[in-house]
């Protein structure tokens, strides 16, 4: 039978254990967040509000508040950031030219991560439009405005295999305040004998025409 000194020993033994268990767990959780502060990359977004406000065609409550023109994710968990058309008129998109849009936003990607540029499904199926130069890469270098090439697809038919189902496109039209296309940020990689051959890049990329 134990002695009371033994027991009092043993809870002691116990208390110490318990002690050093939360203390390592407090250390580790400190570690996480100094990580999570000082290793994940800030990319930001924001609106050229100058270049926006100065624009005939901008719809007028994106000038009066530019916030809304912010790319914001529909649900919790989604990947890509919904991108706004700004004018406040539409236009029908007809075949043989390329429509490039003005976001007047621009996004600072740390070096190792990209955005990709994607049409949403909606519009891509349904709305018969595709991005010009297909899902469109934009490279931590670039710091011009994000812009938007859209074409029509050169189909005339949706058809759905399921239910034998055919249903015309007709031709396609972008509205005010239609969510055109998604920005996903990627992390990347690169090759082990990588080189560059190129300079700095301030303009070029999705969308952009290099002019103003």
């Amino acid at each position: 039978m134990r002695t009371l000194e033994e027991i009092r020993k043993e809870r002691e033994e116990v208390a110490k254990k318990l002690a050093e268990l939360v203390k390592e767990e407090i250390e580790r959780e400190k570690i996480e967040s100094h990580y999570l502060e000082e290793g994940m990359p800030l990319i930001t977004i924001e609106v050229d509000v100058e270049a926006l406000r100065a624009n005939n065609r901008v719809a007028q409550k994106f000038k009066d508040d530019p916030s809304l023109l912010l790319p914001v994710r529909q649900r919790d968990g989604d990947a890509g950031y919904d991108l706004i058309y700004p004018y406040d008129d539409g236009f029908d998109v007809h075949g043989n030219t390329v429509y490039v849009i003005n976001t007047f936003l621009k996004t600072n990607i740390p070096e190792g991560y990209c955005a990709l540029g994607i049409i949403r499904s909606s519009v891509g199926t349904k709305g018969g439009l595709e991005i010009s130069n297909g899902t469109s890469l934009i490279d931590a270098g670039y710091k011009g405005h994000i812009k938007i090439p859209v074409n029509r697809k050169g189909v005339d038919n949706i058809h759905y295999l399921d239910t034998s189902e055919t249903i015309p496109i007709g031709v396609p039209r972008i509205n005010p305040d239609d969510r055109i296309c998604q920005l996903v940020f990627c992390k990347h990689e690169i090759t082990s004998n990588d080189k560059v051959v190129g300079g700095k890049r301030e303009q070029g990329g999705f969308g952009s025409t290099d002019k103003k």
